[in-house]
């Protein structure tokens, strides 16, 4: 008997129970404690009773009386295959409540598919494994979710001792044939297959079906022979929080299969994370400090040789491989301290069983599978590290030494996976060879890549093929007689042209490099040569390598070329990656003659060789290195002149693969090239016609033509002339055509440029091939040192000016209008509401927070959400605003697709809310929301700084709330909470003091209470509106940009990037559009000409599209957007006179029955070019300042000319 303290409610209680075994609930309470306590149960209510309390409580849920079963992930069988799959109840199952059923077929499907019938006991979520079989004579493929069988609850009502047996409780009959790669390819006779079917049911215990069944050989274990070296010891490194649930779940699993076990050991290597293109995890091991103090093992690998000869005159074959075999492979109790690595805020753990990436992995591996077929290797099948074939001359013979083969893994406690067995095939893949009756042949794939090779389009392709094709010219007989076509087209100035001379050519040097006086076959008797592997990386086109073997001459011959092409994610590495990737792809593929042998890689990228020194190796990398600790290799930099085998092969595709060539265009002859570069097709004699044709220069070209004669100057004269006239000794003739000659300038000479040649020239040094859309100060250096005219690099900067591809790519000041302050008179009239996200996922299971605030009060509500869809964040609002705080007026979101949805018009028609949004990409409307969301974070990073992780900080939500709710706000001059309840927070600090006096009843208080709130709502109104005016006097000093009018030419901000467009090359502003509507002074109703429907845009957010002058307008070269105005533009910035007077605008305009933009009234100054003075204007909104008045002394005058007149633009200082 215990006695225990426990609560009923906020009740507590000390009672005595008693302790049994087998109690199907945590507690019970008996009679003897409601006789005690006066306590009753009524039933008909939910609840206990007592003479002065009622206690709610919660009827445990009935067990459902039907359920379907649905499947937990997409599942795929074959023709009469039966598989165990993971299903689950499709009606939820309340938490703690377990109960037997009875699993049953879908009869609806049961044509196709047989659920077998069991009694099992959903887990905790409702899930279960159930056993399959496909019916039907295909394959069949079910989606996730698909209904495939019913569940019904019974009584669990068996004598003691019986058990009821799942899935796992039955795996007796489980066959493995099930899961086999493929079988059968010999040609099985009826009796031969019954048999083969058999023997596999029998020897089910030799297979594996997933991780968690792996065996443990007790033939021998793996040493770690470290020697006198001290331990190796490196910290753990950082990983994301977001991944460490998922690590802690591999832990744990490796600790549930006893593979692995906590440890304080003074050796410790980190772990990195990588995540697969499935999007799970896996754990991998930096291993490589512990394996340079490792002693290597010196076991010799099997000779690759022999193996293959032992395979002559058999017809009938198997492969097989075993299941994680490393893992099946102890490690001496002695040397497991060793393999400790560091799991971080779990501490240390150690390896029970053989872990990948440890040096000597191999050489240990290939004795013990070596021990364990040692009574049947070499005579009945033939092992080659975890790689096994057996062999036979008939199908008897063959089932007979199968079964040996089982045995001596049995014995061993070693296990195949059946997934990567194949089984009675009378043609198999073996060592990088093709064994059949026939015998051992070469797998072609070593000389695929040479025959492969597509046909040249290019010189540049031609190049790439002859430069494998030289590295190996000494062993091509008359290697330059063939060659000879090829090499012509490669020679400067001459047209490429594929010819049969040509093709010939192609075809015999590929037929040289894939000839035995290139190519050999590897060997491995002792001392001979080592292997050497060459690899390459061509960026956005593939990777190439060649295996090659030193021969007893010393020469190096070809054992296998190899390449491919490059995936699409791989075109985003880097460099030093993609060059690992080949080193990785390659020695993987040639495993079988590298590994448990020394060999070199030859690389052009020099930063290889530091490989295995590299700190803090993370991802992909991590993986790659820990698979490349298996192999002893030593990388050393090649020049790439050097280099050109694998070099070619890594360019040999083209950089658009991915289709076949048209047979059509493969020998088409004379095909016409397009030159992509183009000139201004500017002649000496246009340029001497635009010269003759100009009347300003007819008085300086007589004068150029005969100094002597010194005529006098025109009387009247254009300010041009004037200049001219004044330059006219610099001026010279040669060839008819006119030069400006600068002085001290040397020999230079300048073209003198008339006017009407200028837009020609301009088109091709700003907007042409030579001019790149560069800026005016590069434009002006490249026209004026070529041409020369007065006032030209005035015209080049107008030019370049109004410039549209310019204004669309590159930065500008974007305009910016006048601040217009949002005005509420009352408490819970407007409200403004935000999403903030996504965050951390919280304990919680929260990653987004609704933001909600009054704009009078500044009262502010925040909820977690787990996600941000239409009708969490409409029952968000409900509940924890509208519920409290009734219906506001307005309602002020940004245009995000939830605020936005269907559900949320409902609502706001429903509770009669003006829903109020902002225009895109400009959330200074929602201004107030954003301020907050800004202090908010700020809150919860400052105090998560003192807390244990991310996952907290929804705890930390109200206490920020809090802290805000007690502060005087900067522009209300009072605490939120005031504003509410006329008094302020009493907080914990306010323990000692007194009390505010009470009036003594309750009209009273009530009067008080109003008054008090009516006195601080009155001088909240005056102290917002002097806030809002400080504001915008500060905003508006800053305002700038033209008017914008209906019929106007805009451009549009658009950050957004399109699908497939890269972020380096997206342009923010789109047009021109067209202004169809002039909403307010600060948004605007826009239509682009290849969309559509018109969209409503704010004024900083649009940029009138640059005028062109009328002098610049080119036909067919450049759209020029035609202004509705006649006159021409005024530069941003100066004075521009009313056109009339001004017009109040609404506050708000309706669009789509009760939405609306906020767009309130807007006073700009003239100096700002919106509106004129005496605009009528808000009472919160002062007038903006006047035009500035500006003295003759700051006034200056445009460069090239003439002094100013009323009326003319002007700048100033």
């Amino acid at each position: 008997m215990v006695t225990m303290k426990f609560s009923v409610g906020d009740t507590e209680f000390l009672h005595e129970f008693a302790v049994v075994e087998e109690l199907a609930v945590a507690c019970i309470l008996g009679t003897d404690f409601f006789v005690r306590h006066g306590m009753a149960i009524d039933f008909a209510r939910n609840c206990l009773q007592t003479a002065s309390c009622v206690y709610p409580f919660r009827l445990s849920a009935d067990k459902p009386r039907l359920c379907r079963l649905v499947l937990s992930q997409p599942e795929q069988f074959n023709a009469g295959q039966e598989k165990v799959v993971h299903v689950r109840l499709q009606r939820r199952v309340p938490s703690g409540v377990q109960f037997l059923g009875i699993v049953e077929s879908e009869r609806r499907v049961s044509n196709e598919q047989m659920v077998a019938r069991s009694v099992q006991m959903p887990d905790g979520d409702g899930r279960l494994a159930v056993r399959v079989l496909n019916t039907s004579g295909c394959s069949l493929s079910l989606r996730k979710g698909s209904r495939i069988g019913w569940f019904s609850p019974v009584a669990a009502q068996q004598p003691a001792g019986w058990q009821v047996n799942s899935v796992e409780s039955v795996r007796d009959d489980w066959n493995p044939l099930s899961d086999v790669k493929e079988w059968g390819g010999c040609g099985l006779t009826g009796d031969e297959k019954h048999e083969f079917e058999r023997l596999m049911a029998r020897n089910r215990d030799v297979f594996a079906r997933d991780s968690s069944e792996l065996g443990q050989s007790h033939l021998m274990a793996h040493e770690i022979d470290t020697g006198n070296a001290k331990p190796v010891s490196q910290p753990a490194r950082r990983i994301p929080p977001r991944w460490k649930e998922e690590i802690d779940k591999q832990v744990d699993e490796l600790l549930q299969q006893d593979r692995i076990y906590p440890c304080y050991s003074p050796w410790a290597s980190p772990i990195v994370p990588v995540k697969k293109a499935d999007g799970s995890l896996r754990l991998c091991l930096d291993y490589r400090r512990l394996n340079e103090v490792t002693v290597p093992d010196p076991y010799p690998p099997p000779r690759m040789d022999e193996t293959l000869d032992a395979l002559g005159g058999n017809c009938v074959f198997s492969t097989m491989d075993l299941a994680s075999g490393y893992h099946q492979c102890p490690i001496e109790p002695k040397d497991q301290l060793k393999t400790a690595f560091v799991v971080p805020n779990r501490g240390q753990f150690a390896w029970k069983c053989m872990s990948f990436g440890l040096r000597n992995a191999p050489a240990t591996f290939a004795r013990l599978m070596s021990m364990a077929l040692s009574e049947v290797n070499w005579k009945e099948c033939l092992v080659y590290f975890d790689d096994i074939v057996v062999f036979a001359k008939s199908v008897g013979q063959h089932l007979e030494r199968l079964k040996h083969v089982f045995q001596c893994l049995r014995d061993a406690n070693v296990k195949l996976k059946p997934a990567k067995c194949v089984f009675l095939a009378e043609r198999v893949k073996f060592l990088g060879h093709i064994v059949s009756q026939e015998g051992i042949a070469t797998d072609p794939s070593k000389c695929e890549e040479i025959q492969n090779w597509p046909r040249p389009c290019s010189a540049k392709k031609v190049q790439a093929f002859l430069g494998t094709c030289a590295y190996y010219q000494s062993f091509i007989p008359q290697f330059s007689e063939i060659a000879a076509p090829l090499y012509r087209l490669t020679a400067d100035g001459v047209k490429f042209e594929w010819g049969s001379e040509e093709e010939s050519s192609f075809c015999r040097l590929k037929d040289a490099l894939c000839s035995p006086n290139v190519m050999a076959f590897p060997d491995f008797s002792p001392g001979a040569g080592e292997f050497i592997l060459d690899t390459d990386a061509s960026s956005r086109v593939g990777l190439g390598a060649v295996l090659s073997q030193r021969q007893a001459d010393g020469r190096e011959k070809v054992i296998a070329y190899g390449s491919r092409m490059i995936h699409a994610a791989e075109k985003n590495y880097c460099t030093t990656r993609l060059e690992l990737l080949a080193v990785v792809h390659f020695v993987k593929k040639y495993r079988y003659y590298l590994l448990g042998r020394k060999f070199t890689v030859r690389s052009d990228h020099k930063a290889l060789q530091w490989l295995a020194s590299l700190k803090d190796v993370e991802g992909q990398c991590a993986m790659w290195l820990e698979s490349l600790q298996n192999f002893d290799f030593e990388i050393i930099h090649r020049p790439g002149k050097e280099h050109g085998n694998a070099d070619s092969l890594s360019r040999k595709y083209r950089k658009h693969a991915g289709h076949e060539s048209c047979p059509s265009c493969q020998f088409s002859e004379n095909v016409p090239v397009v030159n992509a570069v183009f000139g201004s097709g500017l002649s000496s004699k246009e340029v001497q016609q635009a010269q003759v044709a100009e009347k300003k220069l007819a008085a300086v070209r007589s004068y150029a033509l005969d100094p002597g004669s010194n005529p006098s100057a025109p009387r009247v004269m254009s300010w041009e002339e004037r200049v001219l006239w004044a330059q006219r000794q610099l001026i010279r003739v040669e060839s008819d055509l006119l030069y400006f000659q600068s002085p001290g300038s040397g020999c230079q000479k300048k073209i003198l440029l008339p006017p009407a040649l200028l837009p020609k020239v301009l088109s091709e040094l700003h907007d042409g091939v030579a001019g790149g859309h560069l800026g005016v100060r590069k434009t002006q250096e490249k026209v004026k040192a070529r041409y020369w005219w007065p006032g030209l690099s005035r015209s080049v900067e107008e030019y370049c000016r109004s410039c549209v591809h310019c204004a669309k790519a590159k930065p500008w000041r974007s305009n910016r209008a006048p601040l217009q302050p949002i005005c509420s008179e009352g408490a819970f009239q407007r409200i403004m509401s935000d999403i903030v996200g996504p965050l951390p996922k919280s304990r919680g299971g929260n990653r987004f927070v609704l933001t909600i605030q009054d704009s009078f009060t500044k009262w502010p509500v925040a909820v977690p959400l787990s996600n941000q869809r239409a009708p969490t964040v409409a029952r968000a609002i409900f509940d924890h605003w509208i519920a409290h705080f009734g219906c506001p007026e307005f309602l002020v979101t940004d245009k995000g697709t939830n605020f936005e949805s269907a559900l949320m018009k409902q609502l706001c028609r429903l509770l009669a809310v003006k829903k109020c949004r902002t225009s895109s990409y400009h959330p200074m409307a929602d201004g107030q929301a954003e301020s907050f969301n800004k202090t908010l974070k700020s809150m919860i990073k400052c105090r998560m700084s003192e807390s244990v992780g991310e996952g907290d900080w929804e705890d930390l939500i109200h206490p920020s709330l809090m802290a805000y709710r007690s502060s005087v706000h900067r522009g209300t001059g009072y605490t939120p909470y005031y504003m509410l309840y006329a008094r302020e927070m009493r907080l914990p600090v306010d323990i000692g003091t007194l009390p505010e006096s009470i009036p003594a009843s309750a009209p009273a208080y009530v009067q008080s209470l109003g008054n008090s709130l009516a006195e601080a709502h009155s001088q909240v109104r005056t102290n917002l509106q002097q806030y809002q005016r400080k504001q915008k006097v500060l905003y508006d000093s800053r305002v700038r940009g033209p008017a914008i009018e209906v019929g106007d030419a805009v451009l549009e901000y658009s950050p957004a990037l399109q699908a497939g467009e890269a972020a380096k090359f997206h342009c923010n502003w789109k047009g021109p559009a067209k202004v169809l509507e002039k909403i307010s002074d600060l948004n605007y109703r826009v239509k682009h000409a290849n969309r559509g429907k018109s969209k409503i845009v704010h004024y900083n957010n649009l940029r009138k599209v640059p005028e062109r002058p009328e002098q610049f307008r080119l036909m067919n070269r450049h759209t020029a957007v035609q202004r509705r105005s006649a006159h021409p533009p005024e530069p941003a910035g100066c004075i521009q006179e009313p056109a009339g007077p001004a017009t109040k605008e609404p506050e708000l305009e309706e669009e789509e029955e009760f939405y609306s933009y906020v767009v309130p009234p807007v006073a700009v100054g003239p100096r700002h070019g919106i509106v004129g003075p005496g605009t009528p204007v808000a009472p919160c909104a002062p007038v903006a300042p006047a035009a500035p008045a500006v003295s003759p002394r700051r006034l200056r005058e445009r460069r090239g000319v003439p002094p100013a007149y009323y009326g003319n633009p002007v700048l100033y200082r």
